[in-house]
C-alpha cells in the first residue's frame, strides 16, 4: 500500500481500508486501499488556515460517505484549532473530502475541552469531546444541521457531579444507536476509576449509563452492527475487552494476560463474530484475534501499534517505533 505519508490513522469500510495520513512537511493527505489490494488517493480540499496541516483525529464512514476530523496547534496558546471534513460517496469509492469550516467557537475557546472522535449511525452523525460544565469538563457532543456543527445541550447522565467526574474515551455505532466508551471517576469511594459505557438513538433522545464493574479504564471501542468490543485496562494496567450486545447486556472477552504500556489502544476490529485486538506492550504490541471461542496471539513488528483496521482479505496495522514516522504493515486474516 503506497502512501503519502506517514498514517496517523485506519479505518475500515466496505470499499476497502481508508488511511489519514501526515506527509514529512506536514501536509494531511488521505487515501484508500481496496480489498483487491488497489490504493487510490482521495482529494482534499482544505479551506481554513489550519485545515492544510491537521492531523487526523479520527475518520468515519458513513451512508453520505466520509466525515473527519483533525486539527492542528496554532494560536497563542498552541491550542488545537479542530476542523471538520466530509466527502461524499461516488461510484467508484469517494468524493473530494472537502473541510465545512466552522466558528471559532464551534469546538474552541475558553470553555472547550479536548475533541475525542466521530461516528455514523446510518445517515446520523456525532462528534465527541468535552465542554466546561459547573464541575469541570463534562462529555459533550455536537450534531450537524446542514454544514454547521452545533453543540447539543448538556445531558445529566453525560454530566459531571460534585462527587462523579466523567470523561469520554472513543465513540462508535452499534446499529442505529451512539456508542460512546469512558471513565466515571468516583470520589465519594477511594477516588477509583471504573470503565463506562454510554449508548443513545442516533435520532436523539436520552443517554443511558453501564458501568462496568472493575476498577479501571475504558480506551476504545470498535462496533459491527450486530456487536460493540470495549478494549481498556484495569487499575494495574492489565488488558480487558467486554462485548457489548444489542440488546445493552456487558460480557467480559477473555484475554491473554498483557500489561500494556502508556501508548493509546487503537480501535478494534469488529465483526458479527470475530474480534481483533492490537495490544500495546512494555516491548511492542500484541494481535489478538478472537474468533468462535478461539484465540490466536501474533507478534507484530516493532513499535507501538498507531491504527489497527481490517478489509475481507488483510489486517492493516500502523507502528511506530520511538519518535519517527509510523510504518503501515498487512497480514493476511484469518479464515
Amino acid at each position: 500500500m503506497s502512501l503519502t505519508g506517514s498514517p496517523d490513522i485506519l479505518t475500515s469500510t466496505t470499499e476497502g481500508v481508508l488511511a489519514g495520513t501526515s506527509g514529512r512537511d506536514g501536509t494531511a493527505g488521505m487515501s484508500l486501499a481496496s480489498s483487491t489490494g488497489v490504493t487510490t488517493t482521495v482529494a482534499l480540499r482544505p479551506i481554513s488556515g489550519y485545515a492544510r496541516t491537521a492531523r487526523w483525529l479520527q475518520a468515519a464512514v458513513g451512508v453520505p460517505g466520509i466525515l473527519a476530523v483533525g486539527g492542528a496547534r496554532g494560536g497563542a496558546h498552541g491550542n488545537v484549532r479542530w476542523t471538520v471534513w466530509r466527502a461524499p460517496r461516488t461510484a467508484g469509492g469517494f468524493g473530494t473530502l472537502t473541510e465545512t469550516p466552522q466558528t471559532f467557537e464551534t469546538f474552541g475557546g475558553l470553555q472547550a475541552g479536548d475533541l475525542v472522535g466521530t461516528a455514523y449511525a446510518g445517515s446520523d452523525a456525532l462528534i465527541v469531546g468535552s465542554w466546561v460544565g459547573a464541575h469541570g469538563l463534562d462529555v459533550t457532543t455536537w450534531h450537524p444541521q446542514g454544514s454547521t456543527w452545533l453543540r447539543d445541550p448538556p445531558s445529566p447522565v453525560l454530566n459531571n457531579t460534585a462527587s462523579i467526574l466523567k470523561s469520554a474515551a472513543a465513540v462508535g455505532a452499534l446499529g442505529d444507536r451512539f456508542v460512546v466508551v469512558g471513565d466515571l471517576l468516583d470520589l465519594d469511594h477511594g477516588i477509583t476509576s471504573h470503565p463506562v459505557v454510554w449508548l443513545r438513538a442516533a435520532d436523539g433522545g436520552s443517554w443511558t449509563e453501564h458501568r462496568i464493574a472493575i476498577t479501571g479504564h475504558a480506551r476504545a471501542v470498535g462496533c459491527s452492527r450486530q456487536r460493540c468490543v470495549v478494549v481498556g485496562v484495569t487499575a494495574g494496567g492489565a488488558a480487558r475487552a467486554w462485548e457489548l450486545k444489542g440488546d445493552e447486556s456487558i460480557t467480559s472477552i477473555e484475554l491473554p494476560e498483557t500489561v500494556t504500556g502508556e501508548s493509546d489502544i487503537s480501535t478494534p476490529v469488529v465483526t458479527s463474530d470475530s474480534t481483533t485486538i492490537a495490544l500495546p506492550t512494555r516491548s511492542g504490541s500484541l494481535l489478538v484475534q478472537v474468533s468462535r471461542g478461539r484465540t490466536t496471539v501474533l507478534r507484530t513488528p516493532p513499535g507501538s501499534p498507531v491504527a489497527l483496521a481490517a478489509d475481507r482479505r488483510r489486517i492493516y496495522l500502523a507502528t511506530r517505533a520511538g519518535a519517527g514516522p509510523a510504518q503501515l504493515w498487512r497480514v493476511a486474516a484469518q479464515p
